[in-house]
């Protein structure tokens, strides 16, 4: 008897560790960010959302996402209440409580959008200046781009949604429409005019990298060995053309971007 007691001593915290790295990562992500991230039906899709579940398939790691509001995403990621954030923009304060992974999941892209065949040059803001422009109410396209709308420099319409601007282009009322890359895409898609309206070459500003953040304060076990395994899966993705396919399958025609450099 003592000698049984003793070996289940023995292997308690061995099963106890064995447990405690078996536990699924806990992902949390947006509830409406089309076509990165979103839930239907409690079920989260996405763009963003297949590339963590191919990373983690690659990992063999057990894990769950959950759609929630922004504030909460993030304060569960300070807390440690959740393992993992995606996607966000990497800035100073987010590095205190969260360590970002090497390469993004995305590359956020502003496009001016205009009807198929009637593309021009784009270079500076100075060419949009006799063109008709419409954006989605209350976004912020650039400082520079918000300085001009906001002292009438530019002739700017402003739509609800992205669906209404995409329609107030087809009908002319508008000469260009500008909003993020692939929403724009993928919404033409969905509206079944894919043919029918094409982005500019050049984007309004540099894309930005959007990352997928583990939290400094999230009690998963091996968390440098998990960070690392991410960053070598989430590099070939990159590479190999897996996040270009990805993008294609949910917006049909974005133009393939190559991996971003950190």
């Amino acid at each position: 008897m003592k000698f049984i007691t003793a070996l289940f001593l023995f292997i308690l915290p061995f099963s106890s560790l064995s447990m405690a790295e078996s536990r699924p990562i806990k992902f949390v992500t947006l509830m409406d960010f089309k076509p990165f991230a979103w839930c239907e039906s409690g079920v989260p899709m996405g763009i963003d959302v297949k590339i963590v579940e191919e990373l983690l398939k690659r990992t063999q790691n057990q894990y769950t996402i959950e759609c929630v509001p922004w504030k909460r995403a993030l304060s569960s990621i300070k807390s440690g209440k959740a393992d993992g954030l995606f996607s966000a923009y990497r800035t100073d304060e987010r590095d205190k409580f969260a360590t970002f992974l090497k390469y993004p999941t995305h590359m956020s892209i502003f496009s001016v959008f205009v009807r198929k065949g009637e593309s021009f040059t784009f270079n500076t803001l100075e060419d949009l200046h006799d063109k008709k422009i419409g954006i989605t109410a209350g976004y912020s396209i650039n400082p520079e781009f918000d300085e001009a709308h906001k002292n009438n420099v530019l002739t700017v319409h402003e739509s609800q949604t992205t669906v209404s601007g995409i329609n107030m282009l087809l009908k002319g009322r508008i000469d260009t429409y500008i909003n993020g890359k692939h929403a724009g895409l993928f919404t033409a898609r969905n509206m079944g005019i894919t043919n029918m309206i094409e982005p500019l070459e050049r984007p309004v500003h540099p894309p930005r990298p959007a990352y997928l953040m583990i939290s400094k304060s999230s009690t998963l076990e091996n968390k440098d060995t998990l960070i690392s395994q991410l960053n070598h899966s989430l590099k070939e993705m990159w590479a190999n053309g897996e996040i270009d396919a990805i993008i294609d399958h949910f917006t049909l025609s974005t133009i393939p971007v190559a991996m971003p450099d950190k």
